[in-house]
């Protein structure tokens, strides 16, 4: 009775009560578990329950679940394989253009688009994350699929102007 908590946490992470119980002379083990609002792993597999369905999270699914339950969010990702010539410097002047005729220009003086992007935390040690690409890549579609570019520019742009 008490291994099988113990099996349960060590393979699956989460808490259950275990009873031993009685009913017409048989004996029986009843295991509750309350319902957890993220996937379970076992075994390196992640698992969610829609009603009584039990489903295996894959792909951009998992993906996404991973990256929140870490902190982060699609678009703060490194994107290791973009560097700073990916990105149009002409973009980059309107930016700034737009956000001072907003007033929500930061203290930009002599930045480099290097230091400018890392101090809007769209880079991190030298390397650009996912919201640079969109927001101020040459050609986004490069390291994005499109439709992923598309709405993400327009979330990104409100986010900003």
């Amino acid at each position: 009775m008490e291994e099988i908590p113990n099996k349960i946490k060590n393979l699956m992470g989460i808490t259950a009560e275990v009873n031993l119980l009685q009913e017409d002379g048989t004996d029986y083990i009843e295991i509750i578990v309350l319902p957890y609002s993220v996937p379970i792993s076992l075994r390196g597999r992640y698992y969610y329950r829609s009603g009584s369905v039990k489903h295996e999270l894959t792909g951009a699914a998992l993906n996404e679940f991973l990256l929140k339950r870490a902190g982060h969010t699609w678009d703060d990702v490194i994107d290791t394989r973009a560097t700073f010539d990916d990105i149009d410097e002409r973009t980059i002047k309107i930016f700034l253009r737009k956000a001072e005729e907003a007033g929500r220009l930061p203290d930009i003086d002599g930045l480099s688009t290097s230091e400018l992007l890392g101090k809007l935390r769209l880079a991190k040690n030298g390397q650009l994350k996912r919201a640079a690409i969109v927001l101020f890549g040459k050609d986004p579609d490069t390291f994005l699929l499109s439709s992923q570019s598309d709405t993400c520019r327009s979330v990104f742009s409100s986010r900003f102007y």
